[in-house]
């Protein structure tokens, strides 16, 4: 995350062993281009930097990004209840069935990197599934030398991945996005996106509740028959497999990025920038999309960052 001080603007490099820092905000204006902070940016960085304060400690990566480390609360049910039951029906007939069982439920779903991304943030979600297989049999005895089993068999996984997820929560009290998954840029490393992020490259969760199933339904028959010193064996299965899911994407995603025609790329020169590469510059102009982001209420639309346009994509 964005320190404090990057935050308003303040952006910091080293040169030549020393550290020197920019106005990003300053100079924008200086150049002509936007030099106020989105009120919904700055509204969701202050939101983030009080959860700071809640849960975790903050320890600093580079002169511009701290990290915060805390652990989010998890429950999780799993069961697992299996059954079995054989009966003699008569003396020639034997019914068998088995049935195993399992549900999970798990909130958050960190498996799926469903947590809060910061402390009391609150889109979260998590995974609820039931795995069911079961066997019913019966096995015959026509004659000594006639044998016959017929067997049903049925498995089945529904599972629900986030159902928690909500427009709403994208335009509560907390990290309020105006109604869009705001997906943060790198600035040197990956920013954490309040909607969420992958737990190993950080990239930003999508809002795509979910819910799928797939089943397999058996039907089989087995005959054996001994006649003299020969044992045949006949029979014949049929199986029927389904499959349904669905799938939503719930708001648009605002990524917050630089365009080719970029206006505002002038300004990040050595000139203004004296000493920085051209590693360090663009890190900048990253920097100042994420504390000054324009947007607009439409699910494709621009971003006006520092006089630059970049594009909303739903």
């Amino acid at each position: 995350l964005l320190n404090p001080q990057a935050q308003q603007g303040l952006y910091k490099y080293t040169s030549g062993g020393a550290t020197r820092t920019i106005n990003l905000l300053q100079l924008a204006a200086a150049n002509g281009q936007t030099a106020t902070a989105d009120p919904t940016i700055a509204r969701l960085l202050r939101d983030i930097q009080n959860s700071t304060t809640q849960a975790g400690g903050v320890t600093t990566i580079d002169a511009n990004l701290d990290r915060l480390t805390f652990n989010n609360h998890v429950e999780s049910t799993n069961r697992f209840p299996t059954f079995r039951v054989d009966m003699n029906l008569t003396e020639q007939h034997r019914f068998s069935s088995a049935l195993n069982y399992q549900r999970y439920s798990s909130f958050p779903d960190t498996l799926n990197n469903r947590d809060p991304a910061f402390p009391g943030f609150p889109v979260t979600g998590g995974q609820y599934s039931q795995r069911i297989g079961f066997s019913n049999w019966v096995r015959s005895l026509f004659s000594p030398r006639l044998v016959n089993e017929a067997r049903v068999g049925y498995s089945g996984a529904p599972v629900q991945f986030f159902p928690e997820l909500d427009p709403s929560l994208w335009s509560g009290s907390t990290a309020n996005t105006n109604g869009f998954n705001v997906a943060f840029p790198s600035v040197g490393s990956q920013l954490t996106s309040p909607g969420g992020a992958n737990a190993t490259t950080n990239a930003f969760n999508n809002p795509t509740p979910s819910s799928r199933n797939a089943t397999a339904l058996l039907f089989e028959d087995a005959v054996t028959w001994l006649k003299g010193t020969h044992s045949f064996a006949f029979g014949g299965s049929a199986t029927q497999y389904t499959v349904w899911l669905k799938n939503q994407t719930l708001i648009p995603t605002a990524n917050i990025g630089t365009a080719p025609s970029d206006p505002a790329t002038a300004m990040f020169t050595t000139g203004n920038f004296p000493g920085a590469s051209a590693r360090t510059r663009g890190h900048t102009r990253f920097s100042v999309r994420a504390c000054s982001a324009r947007g607009c209420g439409s699910s494709t639309c621009t971003f006006r960052t520092s006089g630059s346009p970049a594009r909303i994509s739903p």
